[in-house]
């Protein structure tokens, strides 16, 4: 304990103080008025509109296991573990065990046609930027999000794209994108 206490002081973080943070009232009215337009505040998201009769939906793509290890091998490890606990370290050194239980639980959630709650959660932590900080605008939001489903959408996205080009039509004056 003396021995790290020396070090602290030596380095000199042993005498740094850490500067006052905004009262946690202050951060969350702040950034809940940053989450909604001018004049929206307190109103309910509408409900999305229903499908016309016979619309096509977005059904019919294949979740294979060598879709999901392509993915898996491909995982950036040094990205950090989100709320979820699953490590893209782990995933990506174990794909050869994992793209067949994951394959079956993406081949599930594509059925369903619904995302899983959990998948729709982030971990939010504020980092101090610079200056006051006791001003809530010198914190900036940064998420956390779960690491199964930017996984389940990568297995997705090559056979969406052609999807989504296929189904849409720009509208006049707009110049379309390539997928």
């Amino acid at each position: 304990k003396d021995f790290w206490k020396a070090c602290k002081d030596y380095s000199g973080m042993g005498t740094q103080r850490r500067k006052a943070a905004p009262p946690t009232e202050a951060l969350a009215k702040y950034f809940a008025s940053k989450m909604n337009l001018p004049g929206e505040e307190g109103k309910e998201v509408p409900p999305l509109e229903q499908a016309p009769p016979g619309a096509r939906g977005l059904r019919g793509f294949k979740v294979t296991r060598a879709k999901v290890s392509k993915v898996l091998r491909a995982l950036d490890e040094s990205k950090s573990v989100g709320p979820d606990g699953v490590s893209p370290r782990v995933l990506k050194h174990c794909a050869k065990e994992l793209d067949g239980p994951l394959a079956r639980l993406f081949q599930k959630v594509e059925r369903a046609a619904d995302f899983p709650g959990s998948w729709k959660v982030a971990r939010v932590t504020l980092v101090y930027k610079k200056g006051d900080a006791t001003d809530p605008k010198k914190y900036r939001p940064v998420s956390a999000l779960p690491t199964l489903p930017p996984t389940f959408e990568r297995v997705l996205m090559p056979q969406f794209s052609p999807f989504r080009h296929a189904h849409t039509q720009a509208h006049p004056g707009q110049q379309e994108q390539p997928p």
